[in-house]
Parts: C-alpha cells; structure tokens; sequence
C-alpha cells in the first residue's frame, strides 16, 4: 500500500518537503528529515489538514481520508468527539461545583465579613427605615390583641434587657398576612395578629420573641439580606446608601427562609432566654407546634413563622429545607439545662 506522505514546512523555508505519515495505537507519527514526531490521535477533517507540530514547524496533509482509514483499520475509536464531550462534561461540572461552592460557602462567609463592616448605626438607619416602610402598609390592631401584646411585650423587654443589656421593643403591625414574626436589622421585631390568634398562651408567644431576638442578637436579618442581595448591596449600605436595599427588604424579610444554621441558632437562644427568666424552654417547642398546626394556610412565601395546616414530612425534604422540622428543632430546644441571665448576659455581650 502506498504510503501516507504530507508536506513538511520547517519554519525556516518555504520549500515543502515530502514525508511518510504512519499511524499506530499510540499516536500519528511523522517521519521527518531528521527525526520523528509523535502527536495526539485525532480524525484530521476536511483536507488538507494541518498538523502543527510546535517547534518543528508543520505538516500539510492533502489526503486526509487515508489517515481516517488507517485509524479505522487499527480499530481505534477517534478521541476527537469524545475528548471533546470528556473536556464539556468536566467543564460543566467544574462550573456546577465551583456554584455550589460560591452559594453555600463564599457568599455566605463574604455577606457575613461586609456585615460584621457594617457599622450598627447604619443597620439601626436600614432597621427603621424597613420597620416605616411596614408600618405604612399596616391596618388597625383589633384593641384587644393591642392590650395583650402590650401584656407580653413589657415581660419580653424586661427579659431583654436581662439577657443582653439592651431593650428590645417588639412592634405588633397588621400587615394582612398570616401569623407571622420577623425580626428585622437594627434590633427591631415585628408580630403580625394572627400570631396572637394562633397561639393562645402568652409565654408561648413570649418563646417566639425570644427566637426572634436570637435572630437579632447574631445579625440574621442584615446578614440574610446581604447573603440574597450579594456583595454590592453590602457596599451601598457601609457607603450609607440604603435606599435599593430599603425598597426590596420587607417583602423579602417576610418572606426569607432563615438558613438551618440561623434557626438552630436562635432556638438555642430563645432557650436560653426562657431558661434566664426562669421559664420552660420546651415552650418554643409547643408554640412552634402551634404554629404548624394553626388556621389559616401556610405557603411558600411566609416567612420565619407560620400558621398553616401540617405538612406530611419526609426525611429527605426535612434534611434540604432551609428550616429544621419542628419536632426536631423542639427536641434539641428542651435539652437545655438552667441558666442565669448574666451568664446569658456574657455570652452575648
């Protein structure tokens, strides 16, 4: 058979020259003048073709088909489509991974450096102007829902200031939502009605402040907002301008779902606070019970509590929903021991 022959170009001169071209498992092998240069299996296309060869220069190849031929004759499968998809698929999942890395762990430690920047004066300016914007949008308290909220708020402020040093004034504002708490940046908490109607003891109530003022002792509202709005509108704010941010927050705090870490965080707190005030810490247990089981539907936008109708649980969606079960988030909450105020206090200074 008639050997597979290609110009040779050196580099150095514009005279091609003839060279045999031999095709073996391990490669495309060209026999230059003085030596021989191994490349890459790979289907040549359309003639001519090209074999750059680097530093020896290159070989012009006008019979592209003999080299498809022989590399069929060997019964070698052509990596050309298939390194191809092997670089795709690597790309795609390195793409994914490199996402999934971003969303579950440098966004959040990003949001939460540009958070912990960001002084408290100007959370405390985003807190009232998110809390104006609520309010605005609120309807008439019933009085007697006003005069027992007013009952359990003048307890939880006193137990505030008992466990971290700071009154905590929470704000019952009918926003013509389901029962609902949700604290916001800057220290401030807001309640809506139905909350009241969903649970009828006042210490459950008061158990439920006190996983808000969690979120509000570890920064969760500024640093779930800055996680969901990203590093930019971590900027704006340190600069002062809060206005973006001020627009899209109440809609997203009412509807935020707090990340596991959060919740587990402010259950342990709300504990505590319960335990500091001399109080049953399996309350938070009964009232997020409640809640769960209360009238009125709980969707998929309601935020930090809900009143709704119990959803059948299954394993797998209680491991990938963004809020611990509630018999979970109860068992972990009764094993808290007694505490003092001021070793609360210390912790949380």
């Amino acid at each position: 058979m008639k050997p597979i022959t290609g110009e040779y170009f050196n580099g150095r001169s514009a005279i091609p020259t003839s060279v045999e071209i031999e095709v073996t498992p391990t490669g495309i092998t060209f026999h230059l003048p003085t030596h021989t240069v191994t490349t890459p299996l790979r289907q040549p296309g359309k003639s001519p073709a090209i074999f750059n060869l680097g530093v020896d220069g290159e070989v012009i190849l006008h019979d592209t088909a003999r080299i498809s031929e022989e590399i069929g004759r060997l019964g070698i499968s052509s990596p050309k489509g298939s390194h191809i998809w092997s670089l795709i698929l690597a790309g795609t999942l390195a793409l994914i991974g490199f996402g999934y890395l971003t969303v579950q762990y440098l966004v959040p430690i990003g949001a939460d450096l540009a958070a912990g920047a960001i002084p408290e004066g100007l959370e405390q300016r985003l807190g009232t102007s998110v809390l104006s914007s609520l309010s605005a949008r609120g309807r008439a308290v019933d009085e007697a829902d006003r005069s027992r909220f007013q009952k359990i708020s003048e307890s939880f402020k006193e137990l505030s200031k008992q466990t971290i040093n700071k009154v905590v004034d929470p704000q019952l504002v009918d926003l013509g939502i389901g029962a609902n708490a949700v604290a916001l940046p800057g220290g401030y908490i807001v309640v809506t009605p139905p909350l009241l109607d969903a649970i009828a003891d006042d210490e459950e109530v008061l158990a439920i402040l006190g996983h808000e003022l969690g979120h509000v002792v570890y920064r969760h509202p500024l640093r779930g907002l800055l996680r969901s709005a990203g590093i930019s509108a971590a900027v704006s704010v340190y600069l002062g301008d809060i206005g973006g941010i001020v627009a899209a927050a109440p809609t997203f705090l009412l509807s935020m779902k707090n990340s596991r870490e959060f919740e587990a965080e402010a259950d342990q707190f709300a504990a505590e606070f319960l335990s500091c005030g001399s109080k049953d810490p399996a309350l938070l247990g009964r009232a997020l019970s409640n809640l769960e089981s209360g009238g009125g539907d709980c969707g998929e936008d309601d935020g930090d509590t809900c009143s709704g109708p119990k959803r059948e649980r299954r394993p797998l969606f209680d491991f990938i929903s963004s809020h611990p079960a509630t018999e979970e988030r109860a068992a972990a909450v009764s094993k808290t021991g007694p505490l003092s105020c001021l070793a609360l206090r210390d912790r949380y200074k």
